[in-house]
């Protein structure tokens, strides 16, 4: 972890210094300024909501068909979206009643706060984009953790610097959907049993 925090340092210090020439990264940053006021409001009006994680808008497309799930079998229970990219978060067309918020940097200090203020049932992450301290900090909270679209690449798994924290923070999972039966055996051949074929949901999101 000592690497991956190293990196995640990097690469918020990165975007602090491309927002100097793109307007991407400086949406990126412009967005998180008040962050943390933002997750205490959320977490005064949605109680123990489910999160929704996702990394642009492709995602939340990937995610529309479990929000609406949610909304017709559970009405009672409150949705919040994250979203790590500006397009997604500008440009998604929410449901009625979900709200929205910037995923922070995946520090500890920052997960922590997050956890501790908005208290999530469960966390459903959309295809990729696992934060790894978001996992840890969710999973020691009692938070269940979901992951959904899931296509995990050998090169991944085997990867000399991240492989064994990203093998060790999907076994944390309460539940894997991956694409494809292969893509479960894979998973499988590394121990990480918590998992089924879910299929693409965004098929479901065009039907």
């Amino acid at each position: 972890m000592v690497i991956y925090n190293l990196f995640i340092f990097i690469f918020g210090l990165g975007i602090y210094i491309a927002s100097v020439f793109s307007p991407k990264a400086l949406k990126w940053l412009s967005g998180r300024k008040d962050w943390k006021n933002q997750v205490e409001c959320l977490g005064i009006t949605y109680k123990n909501p489910i999160i929704i994680h996702c990394a642009s808008l492709g995602e939340y497309e990937m995610a529309r068909p479990i929000v609406r799930s949610f909304q017709r079998e559970a009405p009672e229970i409150k949705v919040l979206v994250s979203f790590f990219s500006p397009s997604g978060f500008e440009h998604a067309k929410l449901e009625p009643g979900i709200e929205k918020f910037y995923l922070p940097l995946d520090t500890r200090s920052n997960m922590n706060f997050l956890m501790s203020k908005l208290k999530p049932s469960s966390i459903v992450f959309i295809k990729y984009d696992l934060w790894f301290n978001l996992i840890d900090s969710a999973k020691k909270s009692g938070c269940s953790l979901h992951l959904v679209n899931y296509r995990p690449k050998p090169e991944d798994l085997n990867r000399w610097h991240f492989g064994k924290k990203l093998i060790s923070s999907l076994k944390k999972f309460d539940s894997i959907y991956t694409l494809t039966p292969s893509h479960m055996q894979l998973l499988g051949s590394h121990g990480i049993d918590n998992v089924e074929t879910g299929g693409d949901s965004r098929y479901g999101n065009v039907l």
